[in-house]
């Protein structure tokens, strides 16, 4: 035996954003949009609780067949949005239906790149193609297969997603170690990962378990990867705070990690953001936390 660590349950990290997190200008709302930084011709990996793949946001005339990680290798790039549909068939208890009961993931992959006309809940980059990894598992928890980032593993979700095309990886997900920003082995292992691909990154939600220190979930505990946090939106009332979008929001996990690294590494707005339903086809809510940061 070379080390112990904890297999901690991970669960959610749960119409401004858009422009906010480009300008914060009303005259000039869409700046990486205008330049052309729409998604055009990249793939983005989506873990969480599943995609309604009904919606508007991300429909198509023939939907991309679910497949589980004991299946073989399968992309279809002429989707118009998912191209890949993964579930986690290892630890038993994911059915891999492609509906979201949750509603986490529907809502995080719709702020990724949900697309449907010129709508307001469309995604940052509404252009771009999505290769969903659904974790659902019972209630909150999601079901994350052991092996999902290890070299050689078939159950490695991120070598499937990479494969599919995608180069960064958005999880609004993590556990809760009880403090002290501790780095487990699903951290290490997203490390490993990016050293091992350089052009690969995870962009992850730091949790909503501030305002302490050392409150940051893990793997947002990362090395490699971007931990994203939540500041205040242009609508909060905060005493003695002027300069709201500089502001950490007080529900907003923080570092310092276990090894005394600063934590988040950003902040973007994540409050009230509104993005796709899986209730219906073509509904919209508001939703924040950290996990409507991150994407």
């Amino acid at each position: 035996v070379c080390s112990l660590a904890p297999l901690l349950i991970v669960e959610t990290t749960n119409a401004d954003a858009s422009f906010i997190a480009q300008s914060l200008n009303f005259n000039d709302r869409y700046p990486f949009h205008d330049a052309g930084l729409d998604g055009t011709g990249q793939v983005a990996q989506v873990s969480d609780s599943g995609v309604n793949r009904d919606s508007c946001y991300f429909d198509d005339n023939n939907l991309v067949p679910i497949r589980g990680l004991k299946d073989s290798f399968y992309v279809d790039n002429n989707q118009r949005k998912i191209v890949q549909y993964l579930y986690n068939d290892y630890n038993g208890f994911n059915n891999g239906d492609g509906a979201d009961a949750n509603g986490h993931g529907t809502h995080v992959a719709g702020s990724v790149a949900g697309n449907f006309g010129n709508s307001a809940a469309n995604g940052q980059a509404y252009n771009g193609k999505l290769a969903v990894f659904d974790m659902e598992g019972n209630s909150r928890y999601l079901s994350v297969p052991d092996g999902f980032a290890a070299t050689g593993s078939r159950a490695n979700m991120l070598e499937k997603g990479r494969l599919a095309g995608a180069r960064f990886h958005s999880a609004s997900w993590g556990a809760n170690s009880g403090g002290g920003g501790v780095v487990d082995n699903r951290a290490r292992n997203f490390d490993k990962y990016m050293k091992a691909h350089d052009d690969y990154l995870l962009i992850i939600a730091a949790g909503n378990s501030g305002s302490a220190s050392q409150t940051i979930l893990t793997p947002a505990t990362t090395k490699n990867g971007i931990t994203v946090g939540m500041h205040y939106g242009t609508t909060d009332t905060v005493s003695g705070q002027s300069n709201l979008e500089d502001t950490l929001r007080y529900t907003s996990s923080r570092g310092p990690t276990a090894d005394k690294r600063i934590k988040p590494d950003i902040v973007a707005n994540g409050y009230s953001v509104l993005s796709a339903n899986s209730a219906s086809s073509c509904d919209t809510r508001g939703s924040s936390g950290t996990s409507m940061a991150t994407p």
